[in-house]
């Protein structure tokens, strides 16, 4: 009866070991903190899987040329490989190295958080279809981030798929985007005016004034100093006479609000 019962308690202790070697070999939901961002190794740097000679492209795509603060985008991590299984694993983090965002998981993967940073992941592995697998997601952006630029960390595991730890390869990568700068709206006061301008000088019979504010006042002196007319300007460009006027060279001063802009002009 002991006997029995040793190899019984026995039989479910191995059963036990094997099961979670093989869960952590070709896990559902992997062991966080192996993307290879700054302080991770991946799964294969820390012992878990090796030996593999495999060779694949992990990419994320879905982002634009600059993020858009508190803006949500799909992102799709695919993996081209010539492996026969595989996972991942995705961080980000912004430029001090400090979370950058939240996940939401999709299909075949899911979230958590470890190490005051979060991580979506496989939450079972994938069988590659033509040398192609993908993963799609979601990621919220921050309002703000650090350094003004976020960049995304990620590993697959590029797996042969015979249930243990040997004759795999982790890969990693990494996509770097920029936020976007916010516009900068002047003032109307810094806003460039363009510049008065007189013409025809020299002139005749008249002069035309343009590009003044509308409610300026327009004076005319002689060399002497002497005002000789002063006028209203009602429109953004206007026409006086000056059929009266000696020839001679004579000061235009157009006044708004404090500002006077003056300009020589000559009559003939």
């Amino acid at each position: 009866m002991k006997k029995n019962a040793f190899v019984w308690v026995f039989g479910l202790i191995t059963i036990s070991v094997v099961g979670t070697s093989m869960s952590y070999q070709n896990p559902n939901n992997p062991p966080l903190g192996y993307t290879g961002a700054p302080g991770e190794q991946t799964c294969q740097k820390a012992s878990c899987h090796g030996g593999g000679n495999f060779v694949g492209t992990p990419t994320l795509s879905g982002l634009p040329d600059s993020i858009e603060p508190g803006a949500s985008y799909s992102l799709t991590l695919t993996l081209e490989s010539n492996c026969t299984k595989a996972g991942f694993e995705l961080t980000c983090l912004d430029a001090d190295d400090v979370k950058a965002g939240t996940f939401s998981a999709g299909t075949g993967n899911s979230v958590a958080n470890f190490g005051g940073k979060q991580y979506v992941r496989q939450s079972s592995p994938k069988t590659l279809t033509g040398g192609s697998t993908s993963w799609t997601f979601t990621w919220h952006a921050p309002e703000t981030a650090g350094g003004d630029a976020v960049t995304f960390y990620f590993a697959s595991l590029n797996a042969n798929g015979n249930g243990n730890d040997s004759g795999d390869k982790a890969i990693k990568g990494d996509t770097t985007i920029a936020y976007k700068v916010p516009e900068v709206i002047l003032d109307a006061t810094e806003i460039a005016k363009p510049e008065i301008t007189v013409t025809p000088n020299p002139a005749t019979d008249h002069i035309s004034i343009n590009h003044a504010a509308v409610g300026s006042t327009m004076q005319l002196f002689d060399i002497h100093g002497k005002l000789i007319m002063s006028k209203h300007i009602n429109a953004v460009s206007v026409t006086y006479s000056t059929a009266e006027l000696p020839a001679g060279n004579y000061l235009l001063a157009v006044s708004n609000n404090g500002e006077r802009t003056s300009k020589q002009i000559s009559i003939q």
